[in-house]
């Protein structure tokens, strides 16, 4: 009999929202500072709420001046006036444009976060220069973020069932066999297929269905055809692991030990297909990972 390798399941998504940019504007006219036309708005509204940042304002006017949040769909939202000379401190996020009005209601700045210090000016509105950065990604979907969880979860499914069953098998061949210790544990082999394993079935479909509501990209393209593959595999894998279940209530350790091989063969390229189109998807918001999606079969049994 050929030793049983250790397995183990480990998958880390490590979410990094990617965003900021920051735009000054302003010229020099009028008592308070700016002209309304110097106020040049490039992001209309907010983008996404993820990554909490800081603006300190500074007013430099001789004017009073309000700052206005522009929201998600690119209302003003008053938050705060300043006195000449005052300063206060902004919590708010990145990708969350600010706009300033002067006493007239003119707008004399306009500032994006993250951006750690604003100042408006007499002369012109004007920020600390900020380096070039890729544009905010759109904001995630909550079942994307819900699918990179289920992912995580689903992938350390087979790995306990395996982890469960090499003890299973090694009193199943023992001599004499150990029927009290098989019967008893494969209790727990079995919840784990029908409990946690067997009910992960259900998400590929619900995944493919959710990628085609997604604008057509050569990631989308990809993510889609590698859950189709992985959906028959996982039909085989299933099949398998219900088998292996029914083999060893029967005390049939060499048919058990064959399921489990037949189910380490069909999840290997299942669980790598459900990888890449996670991380495709993930990709289309800015968001990056890595695993190593064959460990839960990277030591084949037998």
């Amino acid at each position: 009999m050929r030793g049983v390798g250790r397995l183990r399941g480990l998958l880390l998504f490590l979410l990094i929202v990617a965003a900021g940019s920051s735009v000054a504007a302003g010229s020099a006219a009028g008592a308070e500072g700016a002209l309304a036309g110097a106020c040049t708005i490039t992001q209309t509204h907010s983008i996404t709420g993820q990554v909490k940042t800081n603006i300190v304002f500074v007013n430099r006017t001789a004017g009073t001046v309000k700052a206005y949040w522009l929201d998600y769909s690119g209302k003003r939202v008053y938050y705060s006036t300043l006195a000449p000379g005052a300063s206060y401190t902004q919590r708010t996020f990145a990708t969350h444009p600010w706009v300033i009005l002067n006493s007239a209601g003119a707008c004399i700045g306009y500032v994006i976060a993250p951006h750690p210090r604003y100042v408006i000016s007499g002369a012109a509105s004007s920020a600390a220069p900020q380096p070039t950065t890729t544009p905010p990604a759109a904001a995630m979907p909550q079942w994307v973020y819900q699918m990179i969880n289920d992912f995580n979860l689903g992938i350390s499914q087979p790995s306990s069932a395996l982890s469960s069953s090499l003890s299973l098998y090694r009193e199943c061949v023992a001599v004499p066999p150990n029927w009290y210790f098989v019967d008893g544990n494969s209790r727990f082999f079995i919840s784990v297929i029908k409990a946690s394993f067997l009910p992960y079935a259900r998400l590929l479909p619900s995944w493919i269905a959710q990628i085609r509501t997604l604008k057509a990209s050569p990631l989308t393209t990809q993510a889609r055809a590698k859950l189709l593959a992985a959906e028959p595999l996982h039909t085989q894998e299933v099949n398998a692991w219900v088998n292996a279940e029914a083999a060893i209530k029967a005390h049939e350790c060499g048919r058990f030990f064959n399921d489990l091989q037949a189910a380490a063969k069909a999840g290997a390229p299942e669980w790598a297909d459900q990888y890449a189109a996670v991380k495709a998807i993930a990709g289309l918001y800015g968001q990056s990972g890595s695993a190593s999606h064959q460990t839960p079969y990277a030591q084949k049994i037998g």
